[in-house]
């Protein structure tokens, strides 16, 4: 995963590309609490991932991401809407399997 706190394209072309260049555009990112981002996902410079978010592997995040979301692409799409109460049925689902596979109650 790859997570941008700043855009130097203008730098780069430019052979400019020096620490405080002015041009260089810095933005905070910000990740919230819960999340899971798959391998190799790109998050720009200046996006929020809200809370309880998925992000798919290969996913490009351009523009903020709502809580209780999966998103996937590039650029990246809602794919669909989380409640707690699907989070709370998904783990019951996992805690099922785990029963059935250790044979335990």
């Amino acid at each position: 995963m790859l997570v941008w706190s700043h855009e130097s394209t203008l730098t780069n072309l430019t052979l400019n590309n020096i620490a405080g260049n002015p041009v260089i555009r810095r933005s905070p990112t910000k990740i919230g609490k819960g999340c899971f981002v798959a391998g190799h996902s790109v998050i720009y410079g200046g996006t929020t991932v809200g809370d309880f978010v998925v992000v798919l592997p290969m996913t490009a995040i351009t523009e903020d991401v709502p809580d209780y979301s999966i998103v996937a692409g590039a650029p990246a799409k809602v794919i669909k809407k989380l409640s707690k109460e699907d989070i709370e049925e998904m783990v019951k689902e996992r805690q099922n399997e785990i029963e059935k596979e250790t044979g335990s109650q």
